[in-house]
């Protein structure tokens, strides 16, 4: 068989070299890649000069491109995992963090407007005859109804002029609506002159006042309608109550 020159044998060996690197751009192919130098390593041998010791550096030098570009691969690879995985666990801790801000802003909560007790009336150690207070409503969009709630103790409202409560000056209602009819228990005291009666037992006042309620500040207002009744309060509070 005719022997090739030296510069046959470059080109060759160059031509090998391409395409074992084309073939060996896909993992699957390091099989395809072996067999192919083995089916020429015969070829090698006897159309070159080349010593078995020459062609087998070949197939080592082939074998570590294939390593070192598999290796690559993995390292791409592993990097393009580890960004989703980053990605992910980024979205995820929003998505908790979200949720459990939503969870905290949608609980029922209470508004603690007043909790001492405060005297209004004529009667030595009042306190005048109208009382008010401040509070913040945070956002009413979380919630659908918003329960007022007041105690009244020992001296109580009366049942001509009962106290005028108010939230941003719009009235919450009559105290007195739920109580029972005058004189029909120990509670009430009377009748007066002006045939009304005082209630003078322990009671609490609640009624929905969602819709008297606005976002940010808010005002509450409790004033005596009559100087002379006297009575006593206090827990004055607001139960929002979520969706």
């Amino acid at each position: 068989m005719k022997k090739l020159t030296k510069k046959d044998e470059v080109r060759m060996l160059d031509e090998l070299r391409k395409r074992v690197i084309r073939k060996d751009r896909v993992l699957k192919e390091k099989k395809e890649t072996k067999e192919l130098l083995k089916a020429n390593k015969e070829a090698l041998l006897e159309m070159t000069e080349l010593s078995k010791e020459d062609v087998n550096l070949i197939e080592k030098e082939i074998e570590e491109e294939f390593i070192i570009q598999a290796k690559r691969r993995q390292k791409k690879t592993m990097f393009i995992i580890s960004a989703i995985v980053i990605i992910m666990i980024i979205f995820t801790t929003v998505i908790l963090i979200n949720n459990s801000s939503n969870n905290e802003a949608t609980e029922n909560i209470t508004i603690n407007i007043e909790s001492e007790t405060h005297h209004l009336g004529d009667n030595p150690g009042n306190e005048g005859t109208m009382f008010t207070k401040n509070f913040n409503v945070s956002d009413l969009s979380f919630y659908n109804s918003a329960i007022f709630t007041i105690t009244f103790t020992k001296w109580g409202p009366n049942t001509k002029k009962p106290p005028l409560l108010t939230i941003n000056s719009n009235k919450i209602g009559s105290v007195i609506e739920n109580l029972p009819e005058p004189g029909t228990d120990d509670c009430w005291d009377g009748p007066a002159s002006d045939n009304s009666y005082d209630y003078n037992c322990d009671f609490t006042y609640e009624t929905d006042v969602y819709k008297l309620l606005k976002q940010g500040d808010n005002i509450f207002e409790i004033k005596s309608r009559k100087k002379s009744d006297d009575f006593l309060f206090k827990n004055v509070q607001i139960n929002m109550i979520s969706k």
